[in-house]
């Protein structure tokens, strides 16, 4: 995990490096730029994980490719042998050298060869074309601009902006901050004449243009699955094995951050295991420990599941505490790294990814991913009534489900003692919802198509995942974790299991009165049985309503009252203001009021934090950009 960074044509060297430099922090372990000619300046922070010797430091040159990639490729060991037997040589042990390789071989075609996460650039000095592309499903970012004379790609925008003749929000920069889970899957970014790489897609710069091509797409690639839930069971097991013991390829110590939830408990049950076993090619012999928040005398401390999950498994826990005052001091510098919106603090989890780098531990296998495949999230579970034929006794017994799951105030959806008055109100509810789904730009005959060769929640499912909350959690946890320059990895997001995922019935994820039933039921043998059989669902979140209803109050209150505030025109200050007024005016703030207050003050929060930091460092930078 690194960053990267690229001019066409060159830059000025030393004006490129102090923009690169604004990417350090993803790339602790080194920074490298390498010039051919005056065509292209490309740049590398690395985050040293597989082999760490010098030889194997980016930009990577293999005959007349030069390679920086963000990421890893997992199956590279598989990859290198193929290679190997049709001729090609190798002076590492890197994953960057076989993605060279490979591209020499099969062009682009390679891409699909991959089992990784990336963000990549190839220089072809032979044609003088280069090569970008992302991963499947956009879990390492990828930037671009056209500045001036300039074609400029980069892992952050914070390493573009100096290159722009000016530095401004977006002229939609109000909806995206109304809409924060819609604009992450689109080219959108919050600075203006920036844009977003596509996930699953790759291109080509030449002739000064950018030629983009998708290479994946999930729905085209879904399993035939078993119709027998037995061998369903059997096939995820292996599939989810497979590719917890892939993401186990490590020069480094791995770990976990570890939320307590049956996702994370999973992947750390696995991982535990196999770790155990000699059958795991290249894997870390280092210790292998968990980290956890530990946020006392709140709903959002779960530390209690995570301190049972590991005593039992024989786990060394890191209990990472997570204190008030730390996070607002942390406000402004969250913000500089996170560089985007999101409604709430980011603080908690990076504190734990710190703990990871405090500790030496680099990389971290985590459980993101499986919400949106197992319907993990409220309400989405209802979209099965379709499914079900609104069979009254599956309704009953999928609300239930639900009313187990979500079971804090006012998220009871079906009273026992009137059913069929609850089974017409989530009628309703679910047609109010489907037809909101109906506005994801999928074509009215292609999402017809998709819901009946994927029934209905899964078809919701599929656009959590693509379109709006999985790629937005996908570039927090970049954000978070590369903070520290920490590596992230996803089994649950192996593209092999996600496309057999999505091939289930609804039937194998909501079943016998649980969400993610066959996650439960294949993984038995391997995770604690009082993680597995966990109903409830918390969310890995700050406890913003202690935070906002009492500690942060002399802030907030001198905040709105500061000059700053009022002369800030990317929110209503007046407006907030006197929302911080009533705020307080409650005996008890709830979490869902102090979320809302939290997120109307972001843009605000992200002006002081990013915009202006950056727009500081960018003129600094600027100044030596004429000087050759």
């Amino acid at each position: 995990m690194c960053g990267i960074l690229g001019t066409l044509p060159a830059s000025n060297e030393h004006s490129f490096k102090d923009a690169l430099s604004l990417l350090m922090h993803r790339g602790p372990d080194g920074m490298r730029v390498l010039n051919d000619g005056n065509k292209i300046s490309l740049g590398h922070t690395r985050l040293a994980i597989i082999d760490t010797s010098e030889e194997a430091s980016q930009p990577f040159t293999y005959e007349h490719l030069i390679v920086v990639l963000n990421g890893e490729i997992y199956n590279y060991i598989e990859l290198r042998k193929e290679l190997i037997i049709m001729g090609y040589t190798f002076r590492t042990q890197s994953d960057t050298e076989v993605v060279a390789a490979s591209y020499l071989q099969w062009g682009a075609a390679c891409l699909q060869k991959f089992n990784g996460m990336w963000a990549l650039a190839i220089w072809d000095n032979k044609k003088e074309e280069l090569v970008l592309s992302r991963d499947r499903f956009g879990k390492k970012p990828l930037f671009y601009a056209f500045a001036g004379d300039k074609f400029v790609f980069a892992s952050e925008m914070k390493a573009i902006i100096p290159f722009l003749d000016s530095i401004d929000v977006a002229d939609n920069f109000t909806w995206m901050a109304q809409n924060i889970f819609a604009y992450e899957a689109t080219d959108m970014c919050l600075i203006k004449n920036i844009k977003r790489f596509p996930a699953a897609h790759y291109a080509y710069f030449r002739n000064n243009k950018l030629e983009l091509e998708q290479y994946w797409n999930t729905y085209e690639n879904i399993f035939k699955v078993p119709d027998n839930y037995e061998a369903q069971k059997e096939q995820f097991g292996s599939l989810f094995s497979d590719a917890c013991s892939l993401r186990m390829r490590a020069d480094v110590a791995l770990g976990t951050s570890l939320s307590g939830g049956l996702d994370s408990g999973a992947v750390t049950s696995i991982v535990n295991y196999l770790s155990k076993q000699d059958t795991i090619l290249n894997l870390s012999k280092q210790s292998y420990e968990a980290f956890t928040a530990y946020i006392p005398n709140s709903s959002s401390d779960e530390s209690r599941y995570a301190i049972s999950l590991c005593q039992q498994l024989g786990i060394q826990l890191n209990l990472v505490g997570i204190e008030s005052d730390k996070a607002l001091k942390d406000i402004n510098e969250g913000f500089y790294h996170f560089e985007e919106l999101y409604h709430t603090p980011s603080y908690p989890i990076t504190e734990v990814y710190g703990a990871l780098r405090s500790k030496n531990v680099a990389v971290s296998l985590d459980g993101h991913g499986a919400d949106e495949m197992f319907s993990g999230y409220r309400n989405f579970m209802f979209l099965s009534f379709m499914d079900s034929g609104f069979n009254l006794k599956k309704v009953k017994e999928i609300t239930q489900t639900y009313n187990d799951t979500f079971s804090y105030a006012g998220s009871q959806h079906f009273d026992k003692r009137n059913p069929l008055a609850s089974y017409f109100k989530t009628y309703l509810w679910y047609n109010f919802f489907y037809n909101d789904l109906n506005t994801n730009n999928i074509p009215q005959v292609l999402r017809k198509e998709m819901i009946k060769k994927m029934g209905h929640l899964n078809y919701g499912l599929y656009i959590l995942f693509h379109n709006t909350i999985l790629p937005t959690l996908l570039r927090n946890y970049d954000r978070y974790s590369m903070k520290h320059g920490i590596e992230v990895r996803m089994p649950f997001l192996d593209h092999r299991l996600v496309s057999f995922c999505f091939g289930l019935p609804w039937q194998s994820k909501i079943r016998n009165g649980y969400t993610k039933a066959i996650v439960r039921d294949a993984l038995k043998k391997y995770v604690p049985e009082n993680i597995l059989n966990r109903k409830a669902k918390a969310g890995y979140q700050a406890p913003l309503d202690n935070w906002m209803g009492k500690d942060w109050r002399p802030f907030l209150i001198d905040t709105v009252n500061s000059q700053d505030f009022k002369g800030c025109t990317l929110i209503d200050s007046k407006r907030i203001k006197n929302d911080v007024d009533n705020f307080y005016k409650r005996d008890k703030p709830t979490y869902f009021a102090s979320e809302r207050l939290y997120r109307s003050m972001v843009p605000f929060f992200w002006e002081q934090g990013f915009l202006k930091k950056i727009k500081d460092k960018s003129e600094k930078i600027r100044c030596g950009m004429n000087y050759k």
